[in-house]
């Protein structure tokens, strides 16, 4: 959003060039500019952020911000890791 403002603020403003000490931004020859397309960001590129308690206390805890890509990554990782520790079982080496 920032930078769309800011480009926004760079096309509107049209600063002279100091080359040629005269205005780089184009004469407008109609009574409608086109408009320059912005780039939104995507909906998964939005950050989202998530409370995360600490186990076995009341107080402590994190607040973690990730891209709804990371968070579905790390969903789907820990789902994995789930799902292969159900499936092999907790297996360990006992020492002999």
């Amino acid at each position: 959003m920032i930078i769309a403002a800011l480009l926004a603020a760079a096309v509107a403003g049209g600063a002279a060039s100091p080359a040629t000490g005269q205005d780089s931004a184009p004469a407008m020859t109609s009574s409608r500019q086109a408009a320059t397309p912005v780039a939104l960001p995507k909906p998964k590129d939005k950050i989202i952020c998530h409370y995360i308690p600490e186990p076995g206390s009341r107080l402590g805890g994190s607040k973690t911000c990730m891209t709804q890509t990371e968070w579905d990554r790390a969903r789907q990782d820990a789902h994995d890791a789930t799902q292969d520790l159900q499936t092999r079982g907790a297996t360990t080496s006992v020492p002999q």
